[in-house]
């Protein structure tokens, strides 16, 4: 094969796209939008600069992405409660106790994404 066929050749991407979407979302979370700089999401997701704009963008679209994840996630588990309660007490108690439970897990760090990104 000529030196021609490898710089057409499509890239692969070495890493998995959702991990990484999840660590900058926990770092958005922990330091908030303004807090957090590129190095820290290099940090936190082990990929080049590079890398992180060919796969999200800039550090608002790598935000806006990160903001649509958590809301895939974290928040669809809790909306879930609400639509599985057989009343509205039960399903408003145990939508609470989760927002309660959430913030208060070593895994995550307390508050809302959205609001401490403001």
């Amino acid at each position: 094969m000529g030196y021609a066929h490898y710089l057409t050749m499509a890239r692969h991407k070495e890493f998995d796209e959702t991990e990484a979407l999840e660590a900058a979302m926990h770092t958005f979370w922990s330091k908030g939008y303004e807090g957090t700089s590129l190095h820290d999401l290099e940090s936190s997701t082990g990929l080049t600069r590079t890398s992180i704009y060919n796969a999200f963008g800039n550090k608002r679209q790598l935000f806006n992405q990160a903001i649509t994840h958590y809301h895939r996630t974290v928040l669809a588990d809790l909306m879930e409660t609400l639509d599985k309660a057989h009343t509205i007490q039960e399903g408003v108690k145990k939508f609470l106790n989760g927002i309660v439970d959430l913030h208060f897990r070593e895994d995550t760090p307390g508050g809302c994404l959205v609001v401490l990104s403001v």
